[in-house]
């Protein structure tokens, strides 16, 4: 699998960002290449929770962890669930899961197959959440 800055580079965190105030919001969770950016125009934006909780993990305890898995079964924790959000917006090189942690790539996979509301450009997959 291949991905460079084409994929995503932040050129639409403006866009974004007109789209959350034209439905009336000014808030979004999510993870996207430039969304620290969000705050210059009006939009509060916050993380996964928990999604910083394994970046010192390395790739053998990443291999470990996933023998001990049952099944493979794709359960996310509430607690990995933004609450404060009525939209999540996951940039595409997330979506590809390019260097995510085990953790990561479940709550990514949560939104995977779900129809997003709307895709802003075409790097950014905008969720409504339920």
């Amino acid at each position: 699998m291949l991905s460079d800055s084409n994929v995503e580079t932040g050129q639409e965190v403006k866009t974004l960002a007109r789209y959350l105030k034209d439905h009336g919001d000014d808030r979004v969770a999510g993870i996207m290449v430039g969304g620290e950016f969000l705050k210059f125009y009006g939009i509060q934006a916050e993380d996964f929770p928990g999604w910083d909780d394994e970046e010192d993990e390395t790739e053998d305890d990443s291999a470990e962890d996933s023998d001990d898995t049952d099944g493979g079964e794709e359960t996310i924790p509430e607690s990995t669930q933004p609450v404060n959000t009525r939209y999540v917006a996951i940039g595409a090189w997330y979506l590809s899961e390019i260097d995510l942690t085990d953790k990561q790539k479940q709550i990514i996979d949560s939104y995977k197959n779900q129809q997003p509301e709307a895709m802003v450009g075409n790097s950014i997959f905008v969720f409504r959440r339920r």
